[in-house]
């Protein structure tokens, strides 16, 4: 048995079969969606197996993202030219448009908005991502910077030390 929520329309059906140590099985699903803009949906799916039989029946939902569009472009497809009439690219282009619907490109050109913004927002967060990192690179670079010298100073100051402490030494083994 076997069934799975509909992705590209409202009803799906289910047929399966199954050979397994000499048993063979049958079993049918079927899935319909209460609710498009929810994702819910009923399953029900039975199978037989020699004298043996089972059913289930859920209720379930899709998540995870928008249900994919299924799109019949079969309207779109301009009637046959008549024998013999030859289309430029510019007049097929023309028919082509002239057969979609003001609402369908004002759908698309809704659709094409919204990705648009959602593409914008994410380079904008792509940005100021960038430009924190870029600002953390310059702090660091300006610490490095001050380390170094703090270390040179110190460096310089123990060799300072170093023949401050030798000369000391030379001077008590010349009194000595």
């Amino acid at each position: 048995m076997g069934t799975h929520l509909p992705q590209y329309s409202n009803q799906r059906l289910h047929f399966n079969a199954a050979h397994v140590e000499g048993r063979t099985g049958i079993g049918f699903g079927y899935a319909y969606m209460l609710n498009d803009e929810n994702n819910a949906g009923l399953t029900f799916s039975m199978g037989f197996a020699g004298s043996e039989t089972a059913a289930r029946a859920s209720f379930g939902f899709e998540f995870g993202g928008d249900r994919p569009m299924k799109i019949d472009m079969a309207h779109l497809a301009p009637a046959a030219a008549p024998d013999g009439v030859q289309l430029s690219d510019a007049e097929y282009d023309e028919l082509m448009m002239a057969q979609v619907s003001k609402e369908e490109l004002e759908e698309i050109a809704e659709q094409s908005e919204y990705r648009y913004a959602q593409q914008q927002n994410q380079i904008e967060s792509l940005k100021a991502d960038h430009e924190d990192k870029d600002a953390e690179i310059e702090r660091l670079k300006r610490e490095a910077a001050r380390l170094r010298a703090e270390q040179k100073k110190q460096e310089e100051l123990d060799a300072a030390r170093r023949a401050a402490a030798l000369k000391a030494i030379s001077k008590d083994k010349e009194g000595s």
